[in-house]
């Protein structure tokens, strides 16, 4: 009856000397997203809970995710097919469109959205 009580408390003087079992997750992330929000916060956790570390890796598509790649990745598209993963809604944003002088010289600047279709590199725009 006693071995039990003396294995909790022998875990227990591990953890709190900080020699028990790590848990070890890989995030993934664009790199941006990554140095903005979330390394500082995953840090804070893991000073919070000492057993959980975190290894940053870089942006991962969904099929690298479910390769094994990674244990959690914050992509930039949702896929089509989400039936073997976990998938949160995290952030909406929208990501502008720049161009240099140069290219706005050789092909002109748009003024409407259908301008746009006659640009080298973009999607047709569709008005929603």
């Amino acid at each position: 009856m006693v071995l039990p009580l003396l294995d909790g408390f022998s875990r227990l003087d591990e953890f709190c000397a900080g020699t028990a079992q790590k848990i070890l997750i890989r995030f993934s992330a664009p790199v941006e997203m990554t140095q903005q929000f979330y390394s500082q916060e995953l840090l804070q956790y893991s000073h919070l809970n000492p057993r959980i570390q975190f290894s940053m890796l870089p942006e991962m598509t969904v099929r690298e995710l479910l390769a094994g790649d990674s244990d959690v990745a914050v992509v930039n598209q949702s896929p089509a097919d989400q039936s073997e993963i976990v998938a949160r809604h995290v952030v909406s944003n929208s990501t502008p469109v720049f161009a240099s002088p140069q290219y706005l010289e050789a092909h002109g600047v748009p003024r409407t959205p259908e301008d746009l279709s006659r640009h080298v590199g973009l999607p047709t725009m569709r008005r929603q």
